[in-house]
C-alpha cells in the first residue's frame, strides 16, 4: 500500500490537469481516471476517499493515465469506456467517442417505436461505429431487430465487442440475437443480408467540414478517426445518399432519422422534402442546438 488515499491522489491529479489549462473538467477527469485505475465505483470513491489507500501498482497506473491525459488523449480512450444512454460502452481510437448530443437521436427513435407499437420492428443503422445507437435501441425497444452497417472493420469489431459485453451483462435482452453487423458502405451490404423493408433507418453520419475539423480540440484531431467526422465528398452528398437511398429500404410509413450539425437543419429538411418525406421535424439537443431531423415515408412514394 502507498500513503496515497483516493482523496490525495485525486487532488494531485486535479491540480496537474488544472495547471495544464486545457481540460474544461480537470476535477472530473481526475476522478474518472482514478476510479478506473483503482477499480472502484464513483459511489465507493465518495464513501471511502479518505480511508482507501492505493496500491503501488494502482498509483503508478494513475500517474500514467495523467500523463496520457496531459498528451490530450481523451479520457474515454484511456479508460476504454464511455457511458451512453445509461449503458457503458467499450471505445478505442477506431470509433468516435459517443456524445451526449447523439442521445437526442436515440430518444427520438425510442419515442417513435413506443408510439407505433409495430410488431417485430426492424431498424437499420448506417455508420454504426461503436454500436452505441444500435445497442441502445435494442436495449430499450423490446423485440426490435437492428442491422448496423459500417465501412470500418475496426468499428465492426468494436461494435461486436459491445454487443457481446452488454449481452453478457443483460442476457434477458437477447441482444446478440437481435443485432446484426454488416461491413460495407451505406446500403451496399444490406440487400443480400436483409431483402425486406425497415421500419426505421437511422444514422449519425460524418458531417464536419474540413475547416471545422481544423478548429476542433486537439484531442479530437489527434485521436478520434477523421473519416468518422469528416465526409470525403462533403456533408450535402452523404446526406443526399442516405436520404434518397432510404426510399429503397423503408416500409410504407417508415421513418428516417438523421443527426445533423448545428447549422444544417435547413439543408437537410430540404433534402427530406425533396425526396417526398412527410411529417418532417427538427429536434434540438440539451444545449439547444438543432441536432436531429426526422421524416416519414409518404405512402405511395416507394420505388
Amino acid at each position: 500500500m502507498t500513503s496515497e488515499t483516493l482523496k490525495s491522489a485525486w487532488d494531485l491529479g486535479r491540480r496537474v490537469l488544472e495547471k495544464a489549462c486545457y481540460s474544461p473538467t480537470p476535477a472530473l477527469d481526475a476522478r474518472v481516471l482514478l476510479c478506473h485505475c483503482a477499480g472502484v465505483s464513483r459511489e465507493y470513491y465518495y464513501a471511502h476517499r479518505e480511508d482507501h489507500h492505493l496500491t503501488s501498482r494502482q498509483y503508478d497506473d494513475y500517474l500514467d493515465s495523467l500523463r496520457f491525459r496531459l498528451a490530450r488523449k481523451p479520457v474515454a480512450y484511456i479508460t476504454g469506456c464511455r457511458e451512453f444512454m445509461g449503458l457503458n460502452f467499450y471505445v478505442n481510437p477506431s470509433v468516435l467517442i459517443p456524445r451526449p448530443a447523439t442521445e437526442t437521436l436515440v430518444e427520438a427513435a425510442i419515442d417513435y417505436f413506443s408510439r407505433e407499437k409495430t410488431a417485430n420492428p426492424v431498424a437499420l443503422e448506417i455508420g454504426t461505429g461503436s454500436g452505441c445507437v444500435a445497442v441502445s435501441l435494442a436495449y430499450y425497444v423490446p423485440g426490435l431487430t437492428v442491422y448496423g452497417v459500417d465501412i470500418s472493420p475496426g468499428a465492426i469489431a468494436t461494435a461486436g465487442e459491445n454487443i457481446h459485453r452488454l449481452n453478457k451483462e443483460n442476457p434477458q435482452k437477447e441482444m446478440s440475437r437481435r443485432i446484426h453487423l454488416l461491413e460495407g458502405n451505406l446500403y451496399g451490404p444490406v440487400m443480400k443480408e436483409y431483402p425486406g423493408r425497415f421500419d426505421l433507418v437511422i444514422s449519425n453520419p460524418p458531417y464536419v467540414t474540413g475547416d471545422e475539423w481544423q478548429c476542433l480540440a486537439e484531442g479530437v484531431r489527434n485521436f478520434e478517426p477523421r473519416e468518422a467526422l469528416v465526409p470525403q465528398s462533403g456533408a450535402g452528398e452523404i446526406y443526399y445518399s442516405i436520404i434518397s437511398g432510404s426510399l429503397d429500404y423503408l416500409s410504407p410509413g417508415g421513418a428516417l432519422m438523421l443527426e445533423i450539425g448545428a447549422d444544417m437543419a435547413s439543408m437537410v429538411t430540404c433534402l427530406f422534402s425533396g425526396a417526398g418525406f412527410s411529417g418532417i421535424q427538427v429536434f434540438r439537443d440539451l444545449e439547444g442546438h438543432d441536432r436531429v431531423v426526422t421524416g416519414r415515408v409518404a405512402h405511395g412514394t416507394l420505388t
